[in-house]
């Protein structure tokens, strides 16, 4: 009789868990394919009336001035920030929101370990449009910043 009950537990233990690996979670609040990652290059640095600015490229736009740049992301997405090696900038000193809203920037994007890669997960409440700035360093050690946009597309 004990042997039976044992046998029966571990035929419903084994059911339960096939069951339960076949589901999958909701997609509400899961990026396409499109969105699940989202790579924003610093591409190179120009002078505009005497200002650094930095042509910038995401998925969708090419070589756009930095405060121009409005990179359109889902919630969940994995945004990287990468510089491009040719780009005149020697590294990305932090990324941080720059309003007082955080409708996106819930925390600070984070730097990848012994990389120049910057990485953030866009939260699952994100809303709306959200200003942003990366503080940077050139490859003659002048710091500076700019000020793009991140937007949360439905």
């Amino acid at each position: 009789m004990k042997n039976s009950f044992t046998l029966s537990m571990g035929i419903v233990f084994l059911i339960t868990i096939l069951s339960a690996k076949g589901c999958k979670p909701a997609k509400e609040n899961r990026p396409s394919d499109e969105f699940k990652k989202v790579t924003i290059t610093l591409n190179k640095t120009v002078k505009i009336h005497a200002k650094n600015h930095i042509e910038m490229s995401d998925p969708k736009n090419s070589n756009v001035i930095d405060s121009l740049l409005k990179t359109g992301v889902q919630r969940g997405t994995t945004i990287l920030w990468k510089i491009k090696r040719s780009s005149g900038i020697k590294k990305i000193d932090s990324i941080y929101p720059k309003t007082e809203n955080h409708n996106i920037f819930k925390e600070n994007p984070s730097k990848k370990f012994l990389s120049k890669t910057f990485k953030f997960v866009v939260p699952a409440d994100a809303t709306r449009e959200e200003e942003y700035a990366i503080d940077y360093i050139l490859e003659d050690n002048i710091k500076d910043s700019t000020d793009p946009y991140i937007r949360i597309e439905e």
